[in-house]
């Protein structure tokens, strides 16, 4: 049966612990909300997930969330990120959905990621990796790097799948419509709409 329930996200969490440059101001802080939910693992049981954005994102993540329990759509696991020592990347090696994470966009730009104001969040990074493509459209990276995009798999994401659908009808953005990048696990606020305290770490 499908149950969540909302909460302050505690300080513990949000608050990187290693990295003093990546602590969490606290005008983003304490907007930032800890949701548990339940979800269908890949083995057709239920578990219990956690995920932390920001207030203004609630609305998109608890649609988001009962939709893909009503659908049994999988996932592998919801954990914030500091379960991973705050370290995006052995969060997407462990196919980890994740939302909140104060860290900066990897294009060499210095801007934060959307992730960093709770307003970005991420599904089942192995079925949904990020690819990157160079100007001849060739991938040069991916994310994970054993991440598959197969439609077909469960757990994937698709432009006609109701969660993006659900999403997009709450103002975000699906990185799968992309073009210089695919990033099919990724959604996030449209920077349009953004309030202006919080457009001002992410434009």
């Amino acid at each position: 049966m499908y149950a969540e329930s909302e909460m302050a996200a505690p300080a513990a969490i949000v608050q990187n612990a290693l990295q003093e440059d990546l602590r969490t101001p606290e005008d983003i802080l304490v907007g930032l909300r800890l949701l548990r939910f339940v979800h269908w693992s890949f083995a057709g049981h239920e578990k219990k997930g956690s995920i932390v954005m920001h207030k203004i994102a609630m609305p998109a993540t608890r649609a988001y969330f009962r939709l893909a329990y009503k659908l049994k759509f999988p996932i592998h696991s919801a954990y914030p990120i500091n379960r991973y020592g705050w370290s995006d990347e052995k969060s997407l090696a462990c196919n980890n959905s994740c939302g909140h994470n104060m860290r900066r966009i990897d294009d060499g730009t210095g801007r934060w990621s959307l992730h960093a104001i709770g307003c970005a969040k991420d599904t089942n990074p192995m079925q949904n990796p990020c690819l990157i493509f160079d100007e001849t459209g060739q991938e040069v990276k991916r994310q994970p790097t054993l991440g598959v995009y197969d439609k077909s798999f469960p757990g994937t994401l698709t432009l006609e799948h109701p969660l993006v659908k659900v999403m997009e009808d709450h103002g975000f953005v699906w990185g799968g419509t992309w073009t210089t990048l695919k990033d099919y696990q990724h959604f996030q606020m449209d920077r349009a709409i953004l309030p202006e305290y919080l457009a001002r770490y992410v434009n």
